[in-house]
């Protein structure tokens, strides 16, 4: 499993697309691009899973570890927007 950040892509009609371009997460600064709340300030978080072997499978039970601004550590589970 790999982890990713996608950052805001502006596209020329003014949308903010999140899921165009993807990095790798570790070691990524996402640093707000305004001062205020709003779509330049949105980042993804994706993890691409690779099969051992053909077939399905299923992600359950999603967990997030973080700091942001260098303050505590906080746990998000599932899909949240924080």
């Amino acid at each position: 499993m790999r982890f990713l950040v996608s950052r805001p892509v502006v596209e020329a009609n003014g949308d903010h697309v999140i899921g165009q371009d993807f990095e790798d997460l570790a070691g990524a600064i996402i640093a707000p691009a305004t001062a205020s709340p709003g779509p330049d300030n949105t980042v993804g978080i994706a993890a691409e899973l690779t099969a051992q072997r053909p077939g399905r499978f299923e992600v359950t039970n999603v967990r997030l570890r973080y700091r942001l601004n260098g303050g505590s550590e906080q746990v998000g589970e599932g899909i949240d927007v924080v």
